[in-house]
């Protein structure tokens, strides 16, 4: 095997990308070919969505590091997922939200061999932390 064919692959969800330094070391590591880093079009819709919410004055800022990721790193978008995500069947109801089918369905045609995600747990009343 060659070293590209090595290297081990991650699904990088939208909130992974940000913050900016948390963004910035994955993308470098994928740079230097520590790993192939993989997103979908609707990972990078969810990833700049949520930080124009936050912020939304560093819009022209935000566009530019989207468009300049699609451009450095276009081996990274993974597309064709979209016929599988209703056909998966996920363990429980609960676990059958939209974003897990569609990451489900994201990592099926990747094949990654980790998914880098961040999603806080929260149980009724209580705030997600």
């Amino acid at each position: 095997m060659n070293q590209l064919s090595d290297r081990r692959v991650a699904l990088l969800d939208a909130n992974v990308l940000s913050p900016f330094r948390k963004r910035d070391i994955l993308l470098r590591f994928h740079h230097a070919g520590m790993f192939r880093a993989r997103w979908t079009e609707r990972i990078l819709d969810e990833w700049t969505a949520s930080l124009l919410e936050q912020k939304p004055d560093l819009e022209p800022s935000v566009r530019s590091q989207r468009h300049a990721m699609r451009e450095h790193f276009p081996e990274a978008l993974v597309t064709g997922y979209e016929p599988l995500i209703e056909t998966l069947e996920l363990p429980d109801a609960e676990t059958a939200m939209s974003w897990q089918r569609r990451s489900a369905a994201a990592r099926s045609i990747s094949s990654p061999t980790t998914w880098s995600t961040f999603r806080a747990r929260s149980s009724r009343g209580s705030k997600s932390r």
